[in-house]
């Protein structure tokens, strides 16, 4: 699996970091992105700078998405899979309580730039036939009331189900992963269908998107 390409976006989260060490233990050639730059070379350095590359990144920026592509193909050749990690902010209040600001923070960093992530890389995926993991379901889609980042996590399924039936025939595997996720967590309903359950922990969702990746080439080499 040396040749394997795998970019994180939200990769100086916890979550972000856990699932960098597991996938480089795996083999993965890495694309690490986010805000810190300092987590960025920080994680680098330990996993090894040659099979790194570190992009700083504002994810609501398509130039900076854009940017973050051009530098993996530069620097790999290829993407093979993309796993956008859950972006670690919360707001409790919902729509009747909270500032038109904080709705837009919300909504561009939990929707649009994951929207912006995957109309960036999926020109390279087409190419590998590569795989799209989605993160951070623990509170959706069940209903959480006055809950806005409960709303995103609706928008994110949508996207998640609209973007599997747009890429059927595609090769391009779709896999959102959440606390009801079993058996390679393929998307479906049962998948996507929400439990409140507790909050999934940093090396479950690394372990998680290992286990799917893994489950995904060995069919390849079937």
């Amino acid at each position: 699996m040396q040749d394997k390409v795998l970019l994180i976006t939200g990769a100086a989260s916890e979550s972000g970091m856990a699932t960098a060490r597991a996938a480089a233990r795996e083999g993965y050639q890495l694309v690490l992105a986010a805000h810190s730059q300092d987590a960025l070379d920080a994680i680098s350095q330990e996993l090894g700078p040659e099979n790194v590359v570190a992009v700083g990144i504002d994810t609501t920026s398509v130039q900076d998405q854009d940017s973050m592509v051009e530098q993996a193909l530069e620097y790999f050749g290829r993407i093979d899979a993309v796993f956008i990690c859950p972006v670690n902010e919360s707001c409790a209040d919902g729509l009747g309580t909270s500032g038109a600001e904080t709705w837009r923070s919300m909504l561009m960093n939990h929707v649009y730039s994951i929207g912006l992530t995957i109309q960036a890389t999926l020109p390279a995926l087409r190419k590998t036939r590569g795989h799209i993991l989605l993160a951070g379901f623990s509170s959706g889609p069940s209903l959480v009331p006055g809950s806005m980042l409960n709303i995103t996590r609706w928008a994110i399924v949508g996207m998640g189900h609209s973007l599997r039936h747009e890429l059927e025939g595609s090769g391009i595997h779709v896999t959102m992963i959440g606390p009801d996720t079993s058996n390679g967590g393929e998307l479906s309903e049962s998948t996507c269908s929400g439990m409140p359950g507790e909050p999934m922990q940093e090396m479950d969702i690394a372990t998680a998107v290992s286990a799917i990746l893994a489950e995904t080439a060995a069919n390849e080499n079937q």
